[in-house]
């Protein structure tokens, strides 16, 4: 998912700030997701619907950036782009995606 990409300048300097030498990449990203997910969660429900994701994400600049740079490269429209983002991330595909989901998504970038 493209929005932990902002954050992970700063958990870098998080990791080297306070030299975790044993930290994982696993770890970092976990660090970042857990930041990201409640600001996604805007019902405090545990999980993410594709309305909350597009509603914060559609307030954010860079975000709108990024997505409309991932959408011509990938020759798709902006809004079936950030669907495919999100069914990428909805791994048991029931329309939410929980943390444990969201943490793997971020896992495989």
């Amino acid at each position: 998912m493209y929005l932990y990409k902002r954050y992970v300048f700063t958990t870098i300097i998080f990791i080297t700030v306070f030299t975790l030498s044993s930290c994982s990449m696993h770890f970092a990203k976990k660090i970042v997701a857990k930041r990201i997910f409640p600001t996604l969660d805007l019902n405090n429900d545990k999980s993410i619907t594709y309305v909350e994701f597009r509603t914060v994400t559609s307030k954010d600049q860079e975000d709108i950036e990024y997505a409309r740079e991932e959408a011509l490269k990938k020759g798709v429209t902006v809004d079936e782009y950030m669907r495919s983002e999100f069914d990428r991330a909805d791994i048991n595909k029931d329309g939410r995606i929980i943390f444990s989901e969201f943490l793997k998504s971020i896992d495989r970038d």
